[in-house]
């Protein structure tokens, strides 16, 4: 059975219930982490979890809020105890920018961290590769920023069949449904609402509306759609938002707040 725990479902911006968007995959002993903004780490001890735990940390792009946990994720990994490999996974510049950022914090951690591989995957074309013989890590390019190349991620489980895709921040993008396509769970940022925000120029801030991901959501053919990266001021919204959705998605709509959790297949 497959585990994922919206361990944060917000933007840039947090509030109470909504940190920086991560999420936390378990699977046959193996776990995932997407994303390492600020807050990691009281989100995975809130998830009963800890840096040394993690097996996979994917980081789709360089954005303070997706990335600037990493130096004192790695510190926790670097300290005694119990510690494993952990392998990093993002395109080469996330890669760059995040030795980078760690040996700013924290320069001493460049002699203590012969656990950690850093995997660079290219900025610019679609990439796959096994992490494990039972799943596969595939990655598209897409848009949000000139300045920070964004990857979307999936994840097919090979022996039951089941997968998932992160999209990332991005505008609407057609190529991902592509990508999507016959997934049992998107998850798609929805910056904005349509509903909540009328006449936004989502694209002109490098995100999406809501009602974009629900039509990626369709165009896909996906069982469940999870809305994440979601506005401060859409706190408390969540029948618009929902509402908005279903208006181009039929499928299951999820707006999670922080700790929620699913499996795939549901149990």
């Amino acid at each position: 059975m497959i585990q994922v725990t919206f361990i944060g479902t917000g933007s840039a911006f947090t509030t109470r219930r909504r940190t920086n968007i991560a999420l936390l995959v378990r699977h046959g002993g193996s776990s995932l982490l997407i994303e390492c903004g600020p807050a990691i780490l009281f989100q995975l001890d809130q998830a009963n979890s800890a840096p040394n735990q993690i097996d996979y940390l994917f980081i789709s792009h360089r954005h303070g809020d997706h990335i600037l946990g990493l130096p004192m994720f790695l510190l926790m990994c670097s300290l005694g105890g119990a510690s494993k490999s952990v392998t990093i996974l993002g395109n080469q510049d996330v890669i760059r920018a995040g030795q980078e950022l760690t040996h700013i914090a924290y320069p001493e951690l460049d002699q203590r961290l012969d656990d950690v591989t850093w995997t660079g995957m290219p900025i610019n074309q679609p990439h796959g590769m096994q992490l494990k013989p039972s799943l596969k890590l595939s990655t598209l390019p897409t848009r949000h920023s000139q300045n920070a190349p964004v990857l979307a991620l999936r994840l097919d489980f090979q022996e039951s069949g089941h997968s998932l895709v992160y999209t990332g921040d991005t505008v609407y993008n057609e190529e991902i449904a592509e990508f999507a396509a016959g997934c049992d769970l998107l998850i798609h940022e929805a910056n904005f609402s349509e509903t909540l925000h009328p006449g936004v120029k989502a694209e002109g801030y490098g995100h999406s509306t809501v009602r974009q991901a629900a039509r990626t959501a369709a165009q896909a053919q996906c069982d469940i759609l999870a809305l994440v990266h979601l506005a401060s001021d859409c706190m408390g919204c969540e029948e618009q938002i929902h509402a908005e959705a279903a208006q181009a998605f039929d499928g299951q709509i999820m707006i999670p707040y922080d700790g929620a959790t699913l499996y795939l297949p549901a149990p």
